[in-house]
């Protein structure tokens, strides 16, 4: 597929030619297509395509794909390599991979927040079920376990899985201390009306 610079003016026309791409001629024909766009001028955000293409690389494990899609990232955003790398585990089920991957044995506030903005955008509940999960062993705060808990509310609110919001109900209501988690109790009081 070649680009055509009229049709590419908006990033959504493109993630949705990089998801195309990506699916019929592989990680690779989506890195050139991104290059070549990239080439062209400066694009807004390419958080969700590079994505893309970091989890299909990763989940075929083809080592020569992923250090080519591991350029491109360093290329165009630096700094998010390793919390797209990370996401990219936990969305996979990597637990142990993205617990090793991480430098301590705390998450730093600025990654989770990336993990659980882009799990919102992606509506990638199984990224926020095991940042839950590895809450405890990764030494959340009671806010951060908190924000986790109302993207989770969030989706399963407005896909109305009712069973699912009443798991979450029954874990915020075990939490040793509901000051920090009022908020989630009152989001999930809203999609009870």
């Amino acid at each position: 597929m070649a680009l055509s610079i009229g049709h590419l003016c908006r990033f959504s026309d493109f993630l949705i030619q990089c998801c195309t791409t990506c699916f019929s001629g592989g990680v690779k024909a989506a890195v050139l297509e991104l290059e070549q766009l990239l080439r062209l001028g400066r694009v807004k955000s390419l958080t969700r395509t590079l994505h893309l293409l970091l989890f299909t690389a990763m989940k075929h494990r083809d080592t020569s794909e992923i250090s080519q899609v591991d350029a491109i990232v360093t290329a165009t955003a630096p700094a998010s390599l390793d919390r797209l790398k990370g996401f990219v585990l936990l969305e996979l089920g990597r637990r142990t991979e993205f617990v090793e991957s991480l430098q301590g044995d705390r998450l730093e506030a600025g990654y989770l927040r990336f993990m659980v903005d882009l799990a919102a955008k992606l509506r990638a509940v199984v990224v926020l079920e095991s940042l839950l999960d590895l809450s405890n062993l990764l030494q959340f705060r009671r806010q951060e376990k908190a924000s986790v808990y109302d993207e989770l509310v969030k989706i399963y609110g407005k896909l109305e899985k009712a069973e699912d919001l009443e798991k979450i109900l029954d874990l915020v209501l075990q939490e040793k201390d509901n000051e920090h988690f009022r908020a989630t109790l009152a989001r999930l009081a809203h999609f009870y009306r």
